[in-house]
């Protein structure tokens, strides 16, 4: 199988594991009758269902928070980073042995400015989809409703900014639905 269809099945698990994040992973209940939402609380249970929707036979390993810190090749062009999930060969770095790389980003931490944590994971998702036999795809998936008018303003920054070929933007609306892929 080429390494684009293993991608297609990774994209395809991951929409089906976003669907099957339930309410209180997707909003955090707090003691007020409120909500927040909170990255690792959204994140390790996307973990779980992305694991329980992947084939037994995916040739990749789901990784959460592998910390790249001084390995010998990303940390020299990307900087010491540690990305939400990985889906690639661990302990390889050769052609076709690093698929996927995802970071996650509640809607209201989603900032563009110049010290947004968005921003931040952009730049990261582009040098490491950049490196040689770097990640064959990046992705930047925003959870939460609302905030339709930001949404619009992240849509047109990754249209400036960024390849649609090297990384994938999805927006998950709301608990029991996919996320959908954002065409920019």
């Amino acid at each position: 199988m080429a390494i684009a269809d293993d991608f297609q099945v990774f994209l395809d698990s991951l929409l089906a594991a976003t669907q099957d994040i339930s309410q209180e992973y997707f909003r955090l209940p707090i003691v007020d009758d409120g909500f927040q939402y909170r990255e690792r609380v959204y994140c390790y249970e996307l973990y779980h269902q992305l694991r329980l929707k992947l084939p037994n036979d995916f040739l990749y390993k789901l990784g959460g928070e592998v910390d790249k810190s001084g390995h010998p090749i990303i940390s020299k062009q990307c900087g010491d980073i540690i990305p939400d999930f990985l889906a690639h060969s661990p302990g390889f770095m050769g052609p076709g042995d690093n698929l996927a790389i995802l970071e996650v980003k509640p809607i209201g931490q989603a900032a563009i400015g110049k010290n947004g944590k968005l921003l931040s994971d952009i730049k990261k998702l582009q040098c490491m989809t950049s490196i040689e036999n770097g990640y064959y795809r990046g992705i930047i998936l925003i959870f939460g409703n609302g905030h339709d008018g930001f949404k619009t303003l992240i849509q047109h920054y990754f249209q400036e900014h960024c390849n649609p070929d090297q990384i994938l933007l999805l927006f998950h609306h709301q608990a029991g639905q996919p996320a959908e892929i954002v065409n920019y």
